[in-house]
């Protein structure tokens, strides 16, 4: 799908560049050489995302953005300029600017991760705004109910139409004021509104009833549940509370017979509460089920129930992942596990159901032709069965069975309920999984922050601080002893100061890198060879010394980070070249073979070796084997090395004798084919 790109640029020829960058990825680019122009295109359709030059011929500086943002306010908005100026810069960002480009200093790439960067941020965060405005919309279709939130003293924090309707207050009027407002003085002074929190903490639910009174000063029967909320270290964090006005019943039930009905409706609106409460609560789908299968059995004379999960579903038959719940004492009882069986259309309850999309009832099971039904009649002592379909809009998400010893036919309340507790829970599973989801990244960022902190720490302290006094020194001598160096003296001192200025750029890169989060750099296909020959550049000087022979193989193309490559053979040669045979040539080879789905890498020497038994320890942070007057160094090259390729998906290994050269082996996925 193209993605579709307003470029604001009264350049021809960086029109012209910027247009031969972008035109062979899936962009589509409409461009404007005048604000005027720019804000007619904005009139009259909306765009991916905004590249923004800040001087144009009808406008200049930050005047222009804000009148882009003005009638885009939701796209991406990346500033492509020529002027660098740190204060711009900044207000750029506050004002709704991305990214903030200067033209002359970036490369396609970069250019390209940007605007893929800021489309698909808007792209999630319009995502993450229509499950929120979901939950609200379902929070205030909830007419019959006040469903608010409570900070942990009972301070009210959320407000709802329901509950507005049933209290008389409106939000203005209650947020922010303790739940204490609505309880008579009597109740405050028993500390009813404080001990219905305290025993929601201790049980994991609260549930209560009595007498409340509205702004007018009237009186209302009210039914409330209170449910702890919790942050994910567990710490209390407030209170989600559920409340029905339930003044008519209470009245009602001054007589027989209107008290048998409104218990018969409380019954399944108490299901249809603790099965919405309990489901919420549930770690996944099954449990869910499970839960609802439990609650509605519990609440009603349905003996055992049965949930059948579809995970597959084709022409004529489906794949089911059921879940059963039977009662205490019953002769059988369900265990922990998911059975997964095959479900015909038409063939069994559930299968009727599934046909005929909705619910099915047989009043005698044993007449049925699945072999379940004869089971649970011949050897469960059941009667009745009922089985109900449940839909994700159109798909079908599950039938749910429930089974009786007597002959229970559902009436039409217990049918709706089970039709809005499909709904609930449908609605549930798909916040769960969004919830899911957004935890994993979570933690997915929390994992690399944490690792980019260490990381930073150990480049700036144990490779700038040595790499200070070198080039001191360095400054030193051609500022005393310039004169006195010669030629050869003066051409050596310049290799040292290009060899410092190449290992300041480089630990400046792995800071920069650092800093930046994992996927807002992308991997990107990149040449191992050239990613060799920059290494040996790096370091000329030791395999000058040394006379080392380093051999390589014709390397494959992997889907990688390229510093991080450069990193990791700069460490595994010098590493080789480090602890060498004084009395041979330095020979290092590298090579690669395919390892299934991956590539696997291996950089061999001639060198010292090491005992074999110490091959684990190498790659932990500050290992030595050999004291640090023998052969210098911080013990962080391997530990880096281990890192880098994990964090690429893959592993690493070392193969050595004493005395008979060391194998350094690793292995990368190659993503190059997905």
């Amino acid at each position: 799908m193209s993605q579709s790109i307003l470029l604001i640029e009264d350049s021809r020829a960086q029109l012209k560049a910027v247009s031969a960058i972008l035109r062979n990825d899936n962009f589509m680019i409409t461009s404007a050489a005048s604000l005027r122009e720019a804000l007619a295109c904005l009139d009259y359709t909306s765009f991916d995302c905004i590249l923004l030059d800040l001087s144009l011929p009808d406008s200049e500086g930050l005047d222009t953005l804000r009148s882009v943002r003005s009638k885009a306010r939701s796209a991406p908005l990346i500033v492509l300029t020529s002027t660098d100026d740190a204060a711009q810069v900044a207000e750029a960002l506050r004002e709704g600017a991305q990214d903030y480009l200067i033209k002359g200093r970036i490369d396609g790439e970069l250019l390209k991760r940007s605007i893929r960067y800021g489309i698909d941020r808007a792209r999630t965060q319009e995502l993450v705004r229509q499950s929120e405005e979901k939950f609200r919309l379902l929070v205030e279709s909830a007419k019959d109910y006040a469903i608010f939130m409570l900070d942990t003293e009972g301070n009210i924090l959320t407000w709802s139409s329901g509950a507005e309707t049933i209290t008389g207050y409106s939000g203005d009027e209650i947020l922010g004021k303790n739940l204490s407002i609505f309880y008579p003085q009597s109740a405050v002074d028993r500390g009813e509104p404080q001990h219905g929190l305290r025993e929601a903490v201790l049980k994991g639910r609260y549930e209560d009833e009595g007498w409340r009174k509205r702004k007018d000063g009237t009186r209302y029967w009210v039914n409330f549940i209170n449910t702890p909320l919790y942050d994910a270290e567990g710490n209390l964090r407030g209170y989600a509370r559920i409340a029905r006005d339930t003044t008519e019943k209470r009245i009602a039930e001054e007589t027989l017979r209107q008290k048998i009905v409104m218990e018969q409706k409380m019954v399944l609106v108490d299901v249809l509460q603790s099965v919405t409460i309990a489901i919420n609560l549930a770690p996944t789908v099954e449990d869910a089920v499970a839960t609802l299968l439990k609650e509605v059995c519990m609440h009603t004379k349905w003996t055992m129930g049965c949930g059948n999960i579809v995970d597959t579903e084709s022409k004529g038959e489906c794949q089911v992942s059921k879940v059963w719940y039977f009662p205490e004492g019953s002769k059988i009882r369900a265990d922990d596990s998911v059975l997964r069986e095959r479900l015909l259309m038409g063939v069994g309850i559930a299968g009727k159901s599934w046909e005929s999309g909705s619910p099915v009832w047989l009043d005698d099971i044993a007449n049925d032709d699945s072999a379940l039904c004869v089971w649970l009649s011949k050897y469960q002592g059941i009667k009745s069965g009922l089985a109900v379909p449940v839909y994700e809009g159109t798909r079908l998400f599950a039938i749910v069975e429930f089974f009786a010893a007597g002959e229970e036919k559902p009436d039409a309340p217990f049918l709706e309920v089970m039709a809005n507790i499909g709904k609930q829970l449908t609605a549930i599973v798909e916040r769960k999984r969004l919830e899911q989801l957004l935890a994993k990244e979570m933690q997915n960022l929390s994992r690399s922050n944490a690792e980019l902190q260490e990381f930073a720490k150990i480049a700036a302290h144990d490779l700038q601080e040595p790499l200070k006094s070198v080039q001191g020194f360095v400054d030193l001598l051609k500022r005393r002893y310039s004169n006195e160096l010669g030629d050869d003296g003066k051409r050596f001192i310049n290799f040292i100061d290009d060899a410092v200025i190449r290992m300041e750029l480089l630990i400046r890169g792995v800071l920069d890198h650092s800093k930046i989060k994992s996927h807002e750099k992308p991997f990107e296909l990149i040449d191992l060879n050239k990613v060799v020959e920059e290494v040996k550049n790096n370091l000329s000087v030791s395999i000058e010394q040394t006379g080392a022979i380093i051999k390589s193989e014709d390397l494959p193309p992997v889907v990688a980070d390229q510093l991080q490559m450069v990193q990791l053979f700069q460490n595994l040669l010098a590493n080789a070249l480090k602890f060498r045979n004084p009395e041979v040539v330095p020979e290092i080879q590298i090579s690669w073979r395919r390892e299934g789905g991956d590539y696997q890498f291996s950089i061999k020497d001639n060198g010292i070796g090491m005992d074999s038994r110490y091959l684990n320890k190498i790659f932990g942070m500050f290992s030595r084997l050999n004291a640090k007057t023998e052969y210098p160094g911080t013990g962080i090259g391997l530990a880096i090395c281990k890192k880098i390729v994990e964090h690429h998906g893959g592993a690493i290994w070392a193969k050595s004798q004493l005395g008979k050269g060391s194998e350094l082996c690793f292995i990368l996925p190659d993503e190059s084919r997905s």
